[in-house]
Protein backbone atom coordinates (compact mmCIF):
# COMPACT_ATOMS: atom_id res chain seq x y z
CA UNK A 1 0.00 0.00 0.00
CA UNK A 2 1.55 3.50 -0.89
CA UNK A 3 0.51 6.51 0.85
CA UNK A 4 0.71 9.98 -0.62
CA UNK A 5 2.76 12.88 1.29
CA UNK A 6 0.99 16.40 1.15
CA UNK A 7 3.20 19.39 2.16
CA UNK A 8 0.59 22.27 2.80
CA UNK A 9 1.81 26.63 2.93
CA UNK A 10 -0.24 29.44 4.09
CA UNK A 11 -0.32 32.77 1.98
CA UNK A 12 -1.93 35.33 3.70
CA UNK A 13 -3.57 37.56 1.07
CA UNK A 14 -5.55 41.10 0.87
CA UNK A 15 -9.31 41.13 -0.03
CA UNK A 16 -9.00 42.22 -3.23
CA UNK A 17 -9.43 41.56 -6.99
CA UNK A 18 -7.37 39.48 -8.30
CA UNK A 19 -5.52 38.36 -5.35
CA UNK A 20 -5.95 34.52 -5.20
CA UNK A 21 -5.06 34.53 -9.39
CA UNK A 22 -2.00 36.26 -8.76
CA UNK A 23 -0.44 33.64 -6.24
CA UNK A 24 -1.58 31.23 -8.17
CA UNK A 25 -0.13 32.49 -11.77
CA UNK A 26 3.34 33.20 -9.71
CA UNK A 27 3.12 29.64 -8.85
CA UNK A 28 2.73 28.39 -12.47
CA UNK A 29 4.87 30.70 -13.90
CA UNK A 30 7.60 28.97 -11.64
CA UNK A 31 5.83 25.25 -12.34
CA UNK A 32 4.65 24.35 -9.06
CA UNK A 33 1.73 21.96 -9.62
CA UNK A 34 -1.09 22.77 -6.62
CA UNK A 35 -2.95 19.78 -5.41
CA UNK A 36 -5.39 21.57 -3.26
CA UNK A 37 -6.12 25.07 -2.66
CA UNK A 38 -8.31 26.36 0.53
CA UNK A 39 -9.91 29.78 0.83
CA UNK A 40 -9.63 30.47 4.93
CA UNK A 41 -10.96 32.93 6.90
CA UNK A 42 -11.75 35.89 3.52
CA UNK A 43 -13.88 38.47 5.07
CA UNK A 44 -14.55 41.78 3.17
CA UNK A 45 -11.97 44.52 4.38
CA UNK A 46 -9.34 42.04 6.20
CA UNK A 47 -6.79 39.73 5.20
CA UNK A 48 -7.50 36.05 4.58
CA UNK A 49 -5.12 32.73 4.10
CA UNK A 50 -5.12 30.60 1.58
CA UNK A 51 -3.88 26.94 2.21
CA UNK A 52 -2.17 25.61 -0.60
CA UNK A 53 -1.29 21.87 -0.44
CA UNK A 54 1.61 20.44 -2.49
CA UNK A 55 3.07 17.10 -3.25
CA UNK A 56 6.48 17.10 -2.39
CA UNK A 57 8.88 18.87 0.53
CA UNK A 58 10.49 20.83 -2.71
CA UNK A 59 7.73 22.22 -4.10
CA UNK A 60 6.66 23.70 -0.65
CA UNK A 61 9.74 24.91 0.07
CA UNK A 62 10.15 26.55 -3.46
CA UNK A 63 6.77 27.91 -3.02
CA UNK A 64 7.64 29.49 0.15
CA UNK A 65 10.75 31.26 -1.07
CA UNK A 66 9.25 32.50 -4.11
CA UNK A 67 6.44 34.21 -2.65
CA UNK A 68 8.16 35.64 -0.29
CA UNK A 69 10.34 36.86 -2.32
CA UNK A 70 7.37 38.95 -3.91
CA UNK A 71 6.49 39.75 -0.62
CA UNK A 72 3.88 37.67 1.04
CA UNK A 73 3.46 36.47 3.69
CA UNK A 74 4.22 32.73 4.53
CA UNK A 75 3.92 29.93 6.90
CA UNK A 76 4.41 26.02 6.73
CA UNK A 77 2.83 23.23 8.48
CA UNK A 78 5.14 21.19 10.72
CA UNK A 79 6.22 18.12 8.77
Amino acid sequence: MRFLLFYDLFVDIRDQTGALAAVVQILAENQISISNIQILEIREGITGALRITVTSESAQAAAGAILKKKGYEISFTPS
